[in-house]
């Protein structure tokens, strides 16, 4: 600021750290010391927290044995360690990983031996590890599992042996061993997979969402009636309106009069169903409403659905895929020589020979001279020719064909023309002599459309998800690592798909709904193959998300039995 003389005075003002002050006795007991407890230590007098090395300084209360004193003393903390009143001193040649107590002994070497119960141990088979708990404290085997649950203010623990371990599973699930593959935990308890846990109401009891219905108002679980809609991979809507169970997806709540059926649903046995319905496909199925997916490829086979890329149909009754069905015969497709003649089974000694028409059964007939089937007929093609269902002698012997219209026409041989003759002479031109052009290589990669590509029609017999995991790029070829997610019974199944030519368009760490005409399961199932080809004919749409989404538009449309045209 300004004096009245006009000369600027500036006004300094020290600044102060503020110490943790406190006060100590010294060491001879007669006086009584300041001390900084940041910088300084009380320990039977005032010593430097840090020595001019950088080595720290802390205090130990040395118990004395025989005259039963206990006594104050600093020590360094780089070359001693306290522990349990006894000072011990660490050899500066050996690097020590952070000494710990352990009872009234220290522990300077944690990786070859461990504290318990305030005993140490040198670490062994016999003793791996310490479990403690809040009452006892225990070592066990490197073999041995321990399961623990803590319930009524105590911890409960079971220890199971190398050999129950081995006929149970390694995981816990509570005080109970088992095998992930085989069960899931939830809530401590283990339930088959399949199930959906959840909890209900105020008690938060447990049940299973696929058996009963929770009322959450009241807690009350109601089980599930047996002639319900069925549900394929798709979760039912029950709900539950004062006390009584009712499906959400075939009726609603009348704010007084309690539950109706709307008008625009329609009757299937002793149920209605809504043909809109907006979640999925919903089927009639023999008196039984059944949803399904939007994206499965599904039919009516009795009174439930059936996915046609895993089962077939026969009567009603679903089959694996590998059974087939003729007339009220059931026959294995793979593993016999049978096949399918309208509605009987034969063996390769027969032929099935198919109406010329096509609106009549087809019939049997055993091979003899006879290979070829002519309508109903057989015959041998070295010695005759099928025309129209019926067999003629070689008609090229008697100047004679067989037109488009099923009917025997002769033929007129024409006598070339002298002109004719020579003009083919003069522009024809020796082969022989000239290189063959050099076949342009074709590009077999697949057609891999990012989830942003517009959409392309295309129908085939398969579909398949898959998650890409590495991918192998090679000048002549690129092989695909891919884990199938779906259908269902060939999921975690790993594969390698090949195709020729360097192919840039996939990424790994991304999931891809792949449409082909190539049957995996029979490579997987029978041969034992987990290797495939695909080429320029199969579809591959990129799933956007962690959720499975993609693109509606880019669904291809699936026909198990589609022949696609090859030109």
């Amino acid at each position: 600021m300004l004096n009245r003389y006009g000369i600027i005075v500036l006004t300094i003002v020290p600044v102060v750290t503020v110490s943790a002050i406190t006060t100590c006795l010294s060491s001879d007991n007669q006086r009584v010391e300041v001390v900084d407890a940041n910088r300084q230590l009380c320990c039977n007098g005032v010593h430097a927290k840090v020595l001019k090395n950088g080595d720290e300084q802390k205090c130990c209360e040395v118990i004395h044995h025989d005259s039963g004193t206990v006594k104050r003393q600093v020590y360094n903390s780089r070359t001693s360690f306290c522990c349990g009143g006894v000072l011990y001193h660490l050899q500066p040649s050996k690097n020590y990983a952070k000494p710990k107590c352990c009872g009234d002994m220290v522990l300077l070497n944690q990786t070859t031996e461990f504290c318990c119960g305030n005993k140490t141990y040198k670490r062994s088979p016999q003793h791996h590890q310490c479990f403690e708990t809040d009452t006892k404290s225990f070592t066990i085997r490197s073999d041995e599992k321990v399961c623990s649950i803590y319930s009524k203010n105590r911890t409960e623990v079971k220890v199971y042996t190398r050999a129950q371990v081995k006929r149970n599973g390694s995981d816990c699930c509570g005080l109970t061993l088992y095998d992930q593959n085989d069960l899931f935990c939830f809530k401590e308890e283990l339930w088959p997979y399949g199930s959906l846990p959840a909890e209900c109401g105020p008690a938060h009891t447990v049940h299973d969402q696929t058996k009963t219905v929770c009322c959450q108002d009241t807690g009350k679980l109601i089980p599930i009636p047996e002639s319900h809609a069925k549900y394929h991979n798709i979760n039912p809507n029950y709900r539950c309106f004062k006390g009584r169970l009712f499906d959400g997806d075939i009726k609603d709540i009348f704010q007084y009069e309690g539950v109706v059926v709307p008008k625009h649903f329609k009757p299937c046995g002793s149920e209605y169903y809504d043909p809109s319905f907006s979640r999925g496909k919903v089927f009639c199925c023999n008196g039984t409403v059944n949803y399904a997916r939007s994206d499965m490829d599904v039919r009516c086979c009795g009174n439930e659905l059936i996915d046609n890329t895993e089962h077939n149909c026969c009567n009603d009754r679903k089959l694996p895929k590998s059974q087939g069905c003729c007339g009220n015969s059931i026959y294995d497709k793979y593993k016999s020589d049978l096949q399918c003649c309208g509605m009987q089974l034969y063996n390769n000694s027969y032929l099935c020979c198919r109406p010329y028409s096509g609106l009549e059964i087809p019939t049997l007939k055993r091979k003899r001279n006879d290979n070829t089937c002519c309508g109903k007929t057989t015959f041998h093609p070295l010695e005759g020719d099928c025309c129209g269902g019926k067999v003629y002698e070689k008609l090229a012997q008697k100047n004679q064909k067989c037109n488009g219209n099923g009917e025997v026409v002769n033929v007129t041989m024409l006598q070339p023309k002298l002109k004719d003759i020579r003009h083919q002479l003069n522009n024809s031109r020796d082969i022989g002599s000239e290189k063959p052009k050099r076949q342009r290589r074709i590009n077999d990669c697949p057609a891999c459309l990012p989830y942003e590509q517009p959409f392309q029609e295309c129908t085939k017999r398969f579909r398949y998800q898959i998650y890409v995991r590495k991918i192998e790029a090679k000048p002549l070829i690129t092989k695909v690592h891919v884990l199938l997610l779906e259908p269902s019974f060939m999921r975690k199944t790993k594969m390698v798909l090949k195709t020729s030519g360097k192919c840039k368009c996939f990424k790994p760490d991304t999931v891809y709904n792949l449409y082909s005409n190539r049957n995996l399961k029979e490579k997987i199932k029978v041969s034992k193959i987990f290797q495939s080809k695909f080429t320029e004919r199969d579809m591959l749409f990129e799933v956007k998300g962690n959720f499975g989404d993609f693109r509606r538009e880019h669904i291809c449309k699936v026909e198990r039995f589609y022949k696609p045209f090859v030109p």
